[in-house]
C-alpha cells in the first residue's frame, strides 16, 4: 500500500493555554482477496494556527485480475501499487507522496505481480515481470521527536509469485508469501503485499509538536574575586563563598 502524507510546517506557533486538536490516522486494514484497505487523514488543528492535513495512503490492488492502485483526486498521499499486465499505480499529491509502481503479469493466470506502493520521498518500484514484484518508495526522514534522523511514511512492497518487493526506507512492509509485513508502528508507512495470503497492515500516522521551552542566553567565563581580612582571632573554621552572575550582570 501507499504511504500517508507527509507534512512539514514549520510557519505556526503554538501557544500555551490554547486547545488543539491532533487526529492521528490509522493504516489502511490487510487484505487476502484483492484490494488492500485505505489509510486515514491526520490532521492538527486549533485557534491561531491553520489546519495542517496528512493524507491517506492508497491501497494497493490485487486479485487474479488487472486492478488500479487507489490514488488521485488529490485526496490521496501516495498511490498504491497497481497488479497485472494492465494495473497501473495510484496517483500520489505533490508535497505529499508519490504514485505507486505498476504491475506485471498476464491477466486471468497466477503469474502476476504488484506494483510497490508510493513514499513520501519517491514512487514505488514497478514490478519487474511476472514473478517479481515492485519496492515500495522511499520515505522522509526527520529528528524532530527523537533528536535522530528517523525514517517516516514508506511505502509497501508489492508481491509476485517468487519473490516480492522490500518496503521503502525500511519502515514500509515487506511483501512476503506467508503474509505481507506490517508499516513500522506509528510511522505512516505502507504495508506489503503476500502471494495467497493477508498483505500487511498499514501503519497508523504520528503528530509531534516541536516547540522551544525558553530562551537560550550565552555564558560568559566565571571571574574569582578574593578579599582579605586579618581575623582578630584565631579562626574555628572557614567559609567559601561562590557568586556567579549571569550575562546581564545580576548576581
Amino acid at each position: 500500500g501507499g504511504a500517508g502524507g507527509w507534512k512539514l510546517s514549520a510557519a505556526e506557533t503554538v501557544t500555551a493555554s490554547t486547545t488543539y486538536t491532533a487526529t492521528v490516522g490509522t493504516g489502511g486494514a490487510s487484505s487476502s482477496t484483492a484490494f488492500g484497505g485505505d489509510g486515514i487523514n491526520s490532521s492538527f488543528s486549533g485557534s491561531g494556527i491553520s489546519t495542517i492535513t496528512g493524507l491517506k495512503g492508497g491501497g494497493g490492488a490485487g486479485g487474479l485480475s488487472s486492478g488500479n492502485g487507489t490514488g488521485g483526486d488529490g485526496t490521496y498521499s501516495s498511490g498504491g501499487g497497481g497488479y497485472a499486465a494492465a494495473g497501473t499505480g495510484g496517483v500520489g499529491t505533490s508535497g505529499q507522496g508519490y504514485d505507486g509502481g505498476d504491475g506485471g503479469g498476464t491477466d486471468g493466470v497466477t503469474q502476476v505481480s504488484g506494483g510497490g506502493g508510493g513514499g513520501a520521498a519517491a514512487v514505488g518500484a514497478d514490478a519487474a515481470d511476472a514473478d517479481n514484484g515492485g519496492n515500495g518508495g522511499a520515505g522522509v526522514q526527520n529528528l524532530y521527536r527523537t533528536g535522530v534522523n528517523q525514517y517516516y511514511a514508506g511505502g509497501g512492497g508489492g508481491r509476485g509469485v517468487t519473490s516480492g518487493g522490500t518496503g521503502g526506507s525500511g519502515v514500509g512492509g515487506d511483501a512476503a508469501d506467508g503474509g505481507g509485513g506490517a508499516g513500522a508502528t506509528n510511522t505512516g508507512s505502507g504495508g506489503g503485499a503476500a502471494h495467497n495470503n493477508a498483505s500487511g497492515v498499514g501503519a497508523a500516522g504520528i503528530i509531534v509538536v516541536r516547540y522551544a521551552d525558553g530562551a537560550f542566553t550565552s555564558i560568559g567565563d566565571l571571574t574569582l574575586q578574593s578579599t582579605d581580612a586579618t581575623a582578630t582571632s584565631a579562626p574555628s573554621y572557614g567559609e567559601f563563598v561562590t557568586l556567579i552572575e549571569n550575562a546581564y550582570g545580576t548576581a
